[in-house]
């Protein structure tokens, strides 16, 4: 025999034998559970932070909805609660705007309280449809030279009943996003 032919049956001999035929079925057997086990893990571990992060999202969600139905409804009470101050329905039905410079101090010191108080209400305006007037912070203008009418003529212009406009002022040269909330002040209701 030559050397190439002993080599060849050694090698035969040696990967034929009854030892490595038990290794690769304890192999197979051994590696294809493991492998079904990692494939399920990774699926289900997906589907669990898939959940996980859908969970967290309506969590979320609902956070912002209560705290957005809060601070409307403190916004709200806010206007009704200047709304029923007498000198603002003064100021509001009177045609002639006539008031006296305290009576206009006096509701400019209850607009400025909601300002002060809340992080989240920037400004206050009060606007008589009876006589065309402004009343803000800085005094009393007409609506034609109000410098910050971009949400009020939306509101104005509107044919339903929402209390609640997404609407942009320019400060400082540049336009701000606001989430205006309008309040009808109707003599002698509150509403």
């Amino acid at each position: 025999m030559k050397v190439s032919e002993r080599l060849r049956t050694f090698q035969d001999y040696r990967f034929n034998s009854l030892f490595f035929k038990n290794l690769r079925l304890l192999s197979l057997l051994i590696l294809v559970p493991i492998a079904g086990a990692v494939c399920i893990g990774f699926y289900s571990y997906n589907s669990i932070q898939r959940n996980e992060v859908q969970a967290y999202s309506d969590r979320m969600a609902d956070n912002v909805y209560a705290g957005l139905t809060r601070i409307l409804r403190e916004c709200t009470t806010e206007l009704l609660y200047i709304g029923q101050n007498s000198n603002v329905e003064l100021y509001l039905y009177d045609p002639n705007v006539r008031q006296q410079n305290y009576t206009l101090q006096n509701i400019q010191e209850v607009m400025l309280m909601p300002v002060l108080a809340k992080n989240y209400v920037d400004t206050v305006y009060l606007y008589s449809g009876t006589n065309g007037r402004v009343l803000s912070q800085a005094g009393v203008a007409p609506l034609d030279t109000f410098p910050d009418r971009k949400g009020l003529d939306q509101y104005l212009s509107q044919t339903d009943d929402r209390v609640l406009l997404v609407t942009t002022s320019e400060v400082s040269g540049y336009e701000k996003t606001y989430l205006a909330v309008f309040q009808d002040v109707r003599y002698g209701s509150k509403t």
